[in-house]
């Protein structure tokens, strides 16, 4: 579909006062999107890639299983948005507003979504493994089961976030706040926790390296439930882990539960 083709259909949607634009399993690769007025369009399964929606309003549009892959949503509405099992790898979206938008599942690796607000979002098994989240906003989200290995979370603010069973490894959590956050059972393995607030924070079953807590000051911070390991035991168990699966990479990017696996408590 070309952009002249989605204006006349966007003029004719107001004219009839219809209540959404249906544009399910449409190819919109590569256009100039910028400022247009999209909010409650069906976008199931279309293909945007590479398309430039920046300062695009998204209100309440139906992106599931959308591919956005590189596409750029700088400054984009995407408040109560449908995003889920969406393609968003490498896509920008930064200063983005996903204010209690639904990411279920979608795939935002490497996405830059600096300065973004995902307040009250949901990212519930979503993969963000490499993403860029300086300084975005993300209290009372929901990324239970995310994937967040080297992702880079400096200076967020997730106060009150459920991560529970999320994988922080190698995460760059410095200066994030994390501030009655819900990290059971959460992988923090060698993330990088420098300047990281955890103030009452829940952290029963959470995995850290015990070098890494020692090398910042986290006073005051209850780590009676966690599970501190030494590193040298952790790559212990991921050769193991390793020679059963077959692949080093696949062990390493596993989540650590919990339940069992070193059983050592500070």
């Amino acid at each position: 579909m070309r952009r002249d083709e989605l204006l006349r259909l966007l003029r004719a949607t107001a004219h009839s006062n219809a209540s959404m634009l249906d544009l399910k399993g449409k190819t919109l690769r590569d256009l100039d999107l910028q400022g247009l007025d999209l909010s409650r369009t069906i976008l199931e399964g279309s293909d945007l890639s590479g398309a430039n929606l920046s300062d695009a309003n998204l209100y309440e549009t139906n992106l599931i299983t959308a591919t956005l892959r590189k596409t750029i949503l700088n400054g984009t509405n995407l408040v109560k948005a449908n995003l889920t099992r969406a393609n968003m790898q490498e896509a920008s979206l930064r200063e983005g507003n996903l204010h209690k938008a639904i990411l279920d599942h979608a795939n935002l690796s490497k996405a830059n979504m600096r300065q973004a607000n995902l307040t009250e979002a949901s990212l519930s098994g979503t993969d963000l493994n490499k993403s860029i989240l300086i300084a975005s906003t993300l209290n009372k989200a929901n990324l239970d089961y995310a994937k967040l290995a080297e992702a880079i979370l400096a200076g967020a603010n997730l106060k009150k976030v459920s991560l529970r069973e999320a994988s922080l490894n190698y995460a760059d959590l410095t200066g994030a706040d994390f501030s009655g956050a819900n990290l059971n059972g959460a992988n923090l393995v060698f993330a990088k926790l420098t300047g990281i607030v955890l103030d009452k924070a829940s952290l029963r079953d959470a995995v850290f390296i015990k070098e890494d807590i020692d090398k910042v000051d986290l006073s005051g911070v209850d780590f009676s439930q966690a599970k501190l390991i030494d590193s040298v035991d952790w790559f212990k168990r991921m050769i193991e882990l390793s020679q059963q699966e077959g692949e080093f990479d696949d062990a390493l990017d596993r989540r650590l539960p919990g339940s069992g696996w070193f059983g050592k408590r500070r």
